[in-house]
């Protein structure tokens, strides 16, 4: 079944929440390839076949995805130019009908290799091409609107901007978190884009282009530890500040004792690969599948959702990408600006047109309300692993401006800390890493504490039961 909820149609399954999956959404916002928040419900991962037979019913691998593991022979520009054909080739596969795609277009340099393919598909004639970009306004400094904006005026594409707002927050926030089961908390931080997607078929369009991609991360990882926390994987639960002050004892006792296993199965499905190929590795198949993949699902229902950058012939390309191309894009970038100077002469975006949402929580938004409706659920469940009273300090210490405890950094604050680790990563970079590494494990913001108790109590409520 595509969803839990087929299944408890179909079958009367356990509701027993499975704690190493708590663990881990509520450390890292997803679940691993193989978890649901049921103890008695698998997902199947990708690249694994269901069998069942006269011998009974297994699960087989049919496919890995193994970085750095092919044919490296070729030279870079050699690399370039090949990366260069079959990208092109899988976009013009998939663009399909360009006045009935609709392709998504940000600052970056995945959705602008996608946006030139797709322009010398259609000789350059930006007219019969089709973008959109979204968030809270069209015009922030340095965002991915703006410089979609500059892209689609420079090739007179037809490009128009979704607005993302709070004020139908709980609707939408249900009706997402409803179709992705609870087992992300893209439910929470993007309840908009399922409207996007219903006004996007509205306006005559039936497929749509995105870009998540596997061209590699920046910067080089020297441990299993550094690789995982790139991926927004936490290792030791009991070390995250904040849980145990909104967790019940047993609750929060049940979910440190669950998670080792999985993560010493992280561990072994790693083992023997050069870290970097390991972080590689771990976002393809657990975070690239169940965490942009739910992102994908709620846009599949409702389009035909494509993701060029993962077609086949690319996926089969990817492991002969030395380790050193992989790292920061270098072997894609170079294989882009070699193909279309000209379009790579536009910027990229460098700041955030979406949601503030400590700001959104502390004020009397639709956020901040809904947030406090389900606190105030007395007659809930979810009780038995939240404590309310902590989540009422949580929220109240909404206009907070300790960063420990509600808020990220200024914009300001992240670009000095990031020339920081930058200076020291060059000086010494297994000791950066370690520090870098703590830090991530220990921080959870309040705000993101409260968004993910809310998709596991509305989970609770509506799905668990």
């Amino acid at each position: 079944a595509p969803e839990v909820k087929a299944l408890k149609v179909a079958c009367d399954i356990e509701r027993q929440p499975d704690f190493a999956a708590l663990a881990m959404f509520l450390g890292s916002g997803y679940l691993l390839a193989d978890q649901t928040l049921y103890a008695s419900v698998r997902k199947l991962p990708g690249g694994h076949a269901l069998l069942v037979d006269d011998d009974g019913v297994r699960v087989s691998e049919y496919w890995r995805f193994t970085p750095g593991a092919g044919d490296q022979s070729l030279s870079k520009a050699e690399l370039a130019d090949e990366l260069g054909e079959v990208v092109g080739e899988a976009v013009v596969r998939h663009l399909g009908d360009p006045s009935k795609t609709m392709i998504f277009l940000s600052g970056g340099v995945d959705s602008k290799a996608i946006l030139a393919c797709g322009l010398e598909s259609v000789d350059w004639d930006g007219s019969r091409l089709h973008t959109v970009s979204w968030g809270t306004a069209p015009d922030v400094p340095g965002s991915d609107p703006q410089v979609a904006s500059l892209l689609a005026r420079a090739y007179g594409i037809d490009h128009r901007f979704a607005l993302r707002n709070t004020c139908d927050f709980a609707t939408r926030f249900r009706e997402s978190n409803t179709l992705l089961d609870g087992m992300t908390d893209i439910a929470a931080f993007h309840p908009q884009e399922m409207s996007i997607m219903e006004g996007l078929r509205n306006a005559g369009f039936e497929r749509v282009l995105r870009g998540d991609h596997m061209f590699g991360l920046p910067d080089h990882v020297y441990g299993i530890d550094g690789a995982m926390s790139s991926n927004g994987i936490r290792r030791y639960f009991d070390s995250i500040a904040l849980l145990p002050s909104v967790m019940q004892e047993d609750a929060y006792r049940e979910c440190v004792i669950a998670v080792k296993d999985s993560i010493t199965a992280l561990f072994d499905e790693c083992r023997g690969m050069e870290p970097d190929d390991a972080r590689d590795y771990l976002r393809f198949n657990h975070r690239l599948q169940r965490y942009l993949g739910s992102s994908a699902y709620f846009k599949q229902v409702i389009l035909d959702h494509r993701n060029p950058l993962l077609d086949s012939a690319i996926l089969d390309f990817i492991p002969r990408i030395p380790r050193e191309l992989r790292l920061d894009k270098i072997l894609f970038v170079e294989s882009m600006r070699r193909r279309y100077p000209d379009l790579f002469r536009f910027p990229y975006a460098h700041s955030s047109s979406l949601e503030n949402w400590a700001d959104e929580l502390a004020t009397n938004s639709p956020v901040r309300q809904y947030v406090t409706e389900e606190i105030s659920d007395t007659g809930s469940g979810i009780w038995d692993f939240f404590d309310q009273d902590g989540l009422f300090g949580l929220l109240g210490a909404a206009g907070s401006t300790d960063a420990a405890v509600l808020r990220e950094p200024s914009a300001a604050r992240k670009r000095i800390n990031k020339a920081v680790r930058g200076a020291l990563s060059i000086a010494a970079p297994r000791t950066t890493e370690k520090i870098i590494v703590k830090r991530r494990q220990q921080r959870l913001y309040g705000y993101t504490v409260l968004l993910r108790f809310i998709v596991l109590k509305h989970w609770y409520d509506t799905l668990a039961r």
